[in-house]
């Protein structure tokens, strides 16, 4: 049987937005998610599952019993309390219920070494799971602006350069790596057990691993935004469902 992969999605109380697609009613929450991450799953050769953002952690616990792979989606910013920072004017919105269901998940396949991957916010999440610190909102006066939000999904944004020693390298057979960037936040301080295995022009960490699992994995680019232009970027959802059948 095909693994089994849930996949986090956003939190969403903007009911008007939805009214004014022609959906729903007053008072309704969603949960959301580009399709993108779930068709890269699918193209891999594993069966995605949506997860939405809950307290209920009985229910993420039997998830958890169902899947073979957990795939952390990017979103809201992480609340910056939870790195030991103040919130301030450059931080996006941050939602409870978004951090506390992706710690939990985040967490739990730490710890029964589920095979993980996490993509934009999923890199912030694990790192700042793991101990780790967060820009709040990058210094394009020190760093390169990584926040093309005006950019077609798989349009280039910058290089990064990759470890060989990694399983980005392993999946993409290269040491440099052209990415798309919707960010504006970043990997400061390295959490605990977690490798950088590439980084941008600039220096800023760009993807992570933690050597001693089966498959943690995260990185701070969208390979999910870029596969269908290019199939090298559906190399690292190859492997990580190969992970998962392990």
């Amino acid at each position: 049987m095909k693994p089994i992969i849930g996949i986090t999605t956003n939190y969403v109380d903007d009911d008007k937005f939805f009214m004014n697609l022609g959906l729903g009613a007053l008072g309704q929450s969603y949960s959301a998610v580009a399709i993108d991450y779930f068709n890269a799953i699918k193209e891999a050769g594993g069966i995605p599952i949506i997860i939405a953002p809950t307290y209920d952690t009985d229910y993420l616990d039997s998830v958890l019993n169902l899947c073979n792979g957990i795939l952390i989606t990017g979103g809201n910013d992480v609340n910056p309390l939870l790195y030991n920072k103040n919130n301030n004017s450059k931080v996006g919105r941050v939602l409870k219920i978004r951090d506390s269901s992706d710690f939990y998940l985040t967490e739990k396949c730490i710890e029964k070494d589920i095979p993980l991957l996490g993509i934009c916010r999923g890199i912030q999440v694990l790192n700042v799971v793991q101990g780790g610190t967060l820009y709040r909102h990058i210094d394009t006066n020190k760093l390169l602006d990584h926040s093309a939000v005006n950019s077609y999904k798989s349009i280039i944004s910058h290089f990064i350069n990759v470890e060989q020693d990694s399983y980005l390298y392993e999946a993409f057979k290269t040491a440099k790596v052209g990415v798309n960037s919707f960010h504006h936040q970043g990997i400061e301080k390295l959490g605990s057990n977690l490798r950088s295995i590439a980084k941008s022009e600039d220096g800023l960490c760009e993807s992570v691993q933690m050597d001693n699992k089966n498959f943690i994995v995260a990185t701070q680019f969208h390979p999910e935004m870029m596969f269908e232009d290019n199939s090298l970027y559906l190399e690292i959802f190859k492997l990580f469902v190969k992970k998962c059948k392990n």
